[in-house]
């Protein structure tokens, strides 16, 4: 299974939020940015993530850098 699926999975299927955040307060959206993850930055970003959610700054910059 693909990370997209797994995501579009989770999201649709186990009410999984686009706000839930790990340990160092990054969402989704950071990790798949860290992570390159460019398919699925595009479903997070479709589905309402927040590209402003408070996070380390280098995770924010990874965000927006991944968006370029």
């Amino acid at each position: 299974m693909g990370h997209v699926t797994v995501v579009t999975h989770l999201l649709d299927d186990a009410a999984a939020s686009l706000e839930t955040t790990t340990a160092r307060d990054e969402t989704a959206l950071h990790v798949a940015a860290r992570a390159r993850q460019t398919d699925v930055i595009a479903v997070l970003l479709r589905r309402g993530a927040n590209v402003h959610a408070a996070a380390t700054v280098s995770a924010r910059r990874r965000v927006r850098y991944s968006m370029d």
